[in-house]
């Protein structure tokens, strides 16, 4: 599973360049929202475990599954005084394994330099050392410690590897088994100083720490 994240917007001017992006087709979202002590809604066509483990509903499904990039997004949104940016990565590939019909582990990674946002100019801003700093550190790596049932939904902690620094991060999510596919459907905020990103904008339009996570992920046997 994909984690990971940008770290914020730059405070390059509001008028976008319009650059030229080529469209995927992307699964249609489910839900499983969730912030700063949030809280993510059962997966469709599960049901509670009693030992905390995500259950699945195909008893018989085990493996390796890959993460599937034509369906899958791993975006953030990140605020300044004056307005906020979008964007994806379009670099992710990552790996769900599933035991006796359960999902025990997630691990994923992100190419830095594959960010895409609704402006040129700040794609190459945030590959620089303000931000990610991609000649030094060009991959964010992600791996789960453990996938448990909370209050309301599902919690995934896991050790998220960004920038040369190595936080633990938790979050609430949707997860939903069936047939032949793993789907995770998340919405969180990380701090990104935290991972040593800690550009401050200009004075006039600083930019906010906390930065919104969007994860819509789809694991296949077939990958």
């Amino acid at each position: 599973m994909l984690i990971l994240l940008a770290l914020a917007c730059s405070n390059q001017p509001d008028q976008p360049d319009q650059p030229e992006r080529t469209g995927r087709s992307k699964r249609s979202k489910k839900g499983g929202k969730g912030g700063k002590g949030g809280k993510g809604g059962k997966g469709e066509g599960t049901e509670a475990s009693t030992d905390g483990t995500v259950p699945i509903a195909d008893a018989t499904l085990a493996g390796s599954m890959r993460l599937d990039p034509g369906t899958s997004t791993v975006g953030f949104k990140g605020h300044k005084l004056t307005g906020s940016h979008e964007g994806q990565f379009n670099g992710i590939s990552g790996t769900a394994l599933v035991d006796r019909g359960r999902l025990v582990m997630l691990s994923g990674e992100i190419e830095l330099a594959s960010v895409k946002t609704d402006k040129i100019k700040l794609d190459t801003h945030l590959m620089g050392e303000d931000f990610f700093d991609v000649a030094k550190f060009p991959r964010a790596t992600f791996e789960t410690t453990s996938v448990e049932q909370g209050d309301g939904g599902y919690i995934i902690t896991g050790d998220l590897d960004l920038h040369g620094v190595i936080e633990e991060v938790s979050f609430p999510a949707t997860v939903s088994v069936g047939g032949q596919a793993v789907e995770i459907d998340a919405q969180f905020e990380l701090d990104r100083q935290l991972w040593g990103v800690s550009y401050p904008g200009k004075p006039d339009d600083l930019i906010q720490d906390d930065v919104g996570i969007t994860l819509e992920l789809t694991f296949t046997a077939g990958g």
